[in-house]
């Protein structure tokens, strides 16, 4: 009995101590993708300042005069225009944080201080 309770002790430490590990892991790459989305939508304000406060219809037109290039990230971003408005998101997702595919999520359109969305 005192034998089976240690091995259940033991298997559960090691679970818990995995998830933390999985999650310490995960949080470079989700701050990397929250901090690219950042260089992304601040590229994508100034051109629409320049332009009568309309978006580019891609990214690549930001290429060289607001942005040197296109940032990186493991998964690719998905970038969507609705007028004046636009959104860029990961298209991976971060399960570590419990965040779906397609957040994190930055948009304009919304409440003011309510442009960076983590979860649905």
């Amino acid at each position: 009995m005192k034998r089976g309770l240690l091995a259940l002790l033991a298997v559960v430490a090691c679970g818990w101590g995995a998830v933390r590990y999985w999650k310490h892991r995960e949080r470079p790459h989700t701050q990397q993708c929250v901090g690219n989305e950042r260089v992304l939508t601040t590229a994508l304000n100034w051109y629409a300042i320049d332009n009568d406060g309309f978006p580019p219809l891609t990214p690549k037109q930001l290429i060289p005069i607001y942005i040197k290039q296109i940032p990186q990230c493991d998964a690719p971003y998905d970038y969507e225009v609705v007028g004046r408005n636009y959104t860029v998101s990961c298209h991976g997702g971060h399960r570590a944080f419990s965040m779906p595919p397609g957040y994190p999520k930055m948009a304009t359109g919304r409440a003011k201080g309510d442009y960076l969305l983590l979860r649905p």
